[in-house]
């Protein structure tokens, strides 16, 4: 099995991430490692052209991958779990019902990144028009005011800021480029400029210039639309 080591090794760690930078689900760990003040060994993988050894590691094939002193973790928010487990820094509320509940509206976040693929991926132009107004309505639907406790803003990160970020992201690129406007909710407006725009938030890892680009190049190569 032939993985690439990085030469640029960092010495006491026994965390190497196998990621990609546009991959909102590697995004996450990304945060999470940089939240949490671990520190690791990072590896860009192509998820179109999937290196050979990928699926050696990982039956799903795909990234993000995190490999442990003990071996291999794949799907992020198994990663993200481990993560949280092993620092003393948390991502989540210690109360068990609080964290329950930021899990329960995580796999919302799940729901959204599931029809946000299935909006930029839809080539009919109705469709695409319906696919997005019912993503519209479904982050309205999330935004609820229950649910705002477990967004941090960037103060002390939670796993709610961690997920919710990379997805932002790609909304706000498909905002600025497609035919729906995602943030004409003020609240949501807010929340997104809190989340996004801190130079000194969580953000700045993956919301850059080069990465936007990158990402609206990937969506405008699955829909000429874009």
């Amino acid at each position: 099995m032939n993985i690439p080591k990085n030469e640029n090794n960092i010495k006491n760690s026994g965390l190497v991430l196998y990621a990609n930078p546009i991959c909102p689900y590697s995004q996450r760990i990304v945060l999470a490692l940089k939240a949490l003040n671990l520190a690791y060994e990072y590896h860009e993988v192509d998820f179109i052209l999937k290196p050979s050894w990928l699926g050696q590691i990982t039956p799903l094939n795909k990234v993000p991958v995190l490999k442990t002193e003990h071996g291999y973790l794949f799907e992020s928010t198994a990663i993200l779990e481990y993560l949280n487990d092993i620092s003393i820094e948390k991502l989540t509320p210690i109360d068990p019902y609080k964290r329950a509940r930021m899990y329960s509206w995580r796999e919302m976040i799940e729901l959204l990144h599931e029809l946000t693929l299935r909006y930029f991926s839809e080539d009919n132009e109705a469709e695409l028009i319906r696919k997005g107004h019912n993503l519209s309505e479904k982050l309205i639907q999330f935004f609820v005011p229950e649910n705002h406790e477990l967004v941090k803003r960037n103060i002390s990160p939670s796993m709610m800021d961690i997920c919710l970020i990379p997805l932002f992201v790609i909304l706000d690129v498909l905002n600025d480029n497609g035919p729906i406007s995602f943030f004409k909710n003020s609240s949501l407006q807010t929340l997104k400029s809190d989340l996004l725009n801190s130079d000194e938030g969580l953000a700045q890892y993956v919301n850059t210039r080069e990465n936007r680009a990158a990402l609206l190049e990937f969506i405008q190569s699955s829909n000429h639309q874009f």
